[in-house]
């Protein structure tokens, strides 16, 4: 990605300069180029450059092909998402949005590239319900509009169906309401693993929340009957929920290693939560080192 984005940019300063040093019209091959760079450095984690070539590219956009292009959404969405790694949810979801209007007008509200917009709302929707709790209303209109869409085109028994299903289920044990966030979680689990396989990444995401679920059933201090998240997902008592929590967080740390390295975000996450539930339970002796944040995982892309 390195050799590319370097690539990328010498290609952009011949395209955008004259032999003498001075600036020329921008063509759509300098503009294709900037694009490039932008997404290069998106997935390179280097944002603020990203951020800032996305932000010129829409710009060129705007002032040679208009802003209601659908090449103009695709920058908005690009920008969009950048924010949002930035933590800048405001300013995603205004771009987000204005993308998700352009790309229902110009291709349908059932379209894909529709559903896809929806689902990076829906993401942005979530990190901005941590601080305005009312937004989760919100995102789960977008999930459940995006999980319409894919199942219109893709049918139930397929991975975008199931992602979007982890992502309603997320949603939904965060309004409370366990027991059917805990039932989207495993009929989602069933669909990856019958269409992508038990070992893989997304598999994984879906282990990690529902070890999540389990996890925030356990007792703080005083034993109390099993929540109805937890009988859902396997246990029948409040030691119970322990264990379950203890093996969906296991399976989903396994995979990630063997499949992400052992110091990828993902393992390093799921190893956080397996020390605080063992730590609160005493299983394996460990003491909590902190708290693990316990978010839903799994994102559109």
């Amino acid at each position: 990605l390195g050799e590319a984005a370097a690539v990328c940019e010498r290609a952009v300063h011949l395209l955008t300069q004259t032999k003498g040093g001075e600036l020329q019209p921008e063509t759509m091959q300098s503009m294709q180029a900037i694009g490039i760079l932008a997404e290069l450095c998106r997935r390179r984690g280097r944002l603020e450059e990203a951020g800032l070539h996305a932000a010129r590219l829409l710009r060129l956009k705007k002032q040679t092909i208009g802003e209601e292009d659908l090449s103009t959404a695709d920058t908005m969405f690009l920008l969009g998402q950048i924010y949002k790694r930035q933590g800048r949810n405001e300013e995603a979801a205004v771009y987000l949005r204005w993308a998700l209007k352009i790309r229902e007008s110009n291709l349908g509200e059932n379209h894909l590239k529709t559903a896809l917009s929806l689902h990076a709302l829906g993401n942005c929707f979530i990190q901005q319900a941590t601080h305005q709790p009312e937004k989760l209303h919100d995102a789960r209109a977008s999930f459940v509009r995006a999980l319409k869409i894919r199942r219109k085109h893709f049918g139930v028994e397929h991975v975008e169906t199931a992602l979007s299903l982890n992502c309603v289920a997320a949603v939904l044990y965060q309004q409370r309401r366990n027991q059917t966030a805990v039932d989207a979680y495993i009929k989602a689990l069933e669909i990856l693993i019958r269409t992508v396989g038990y070992d893989n990444p997304s598999t994984a995401d879906v282990l990690f929340n529902l070890g999540c679920v389990a996890r925030d059933a356990m007792p703080a201090k005083q034993p109390h009957p099993a929540s109805a998240a937890t009988a859902a997902a396997g246990a029948g008592a409040p030691c119970a929920s322990v264990s379950v929590a203890v093996d969906y967080l296991e399976r989903a740390k396994a995979i990630w290693t063997r499949c992400l390295g052992e110091a990828h975000p993902n393992a390093l996450h799921a190893a956080e939560a397996l020390a605080v539930v063992r730590g609160a339970s005493s299983i394996g002796g460990a003491e909590a080192k902190g708290e693990a944040k316990g978010e839903a995982k799994g994102e559109a892309k």
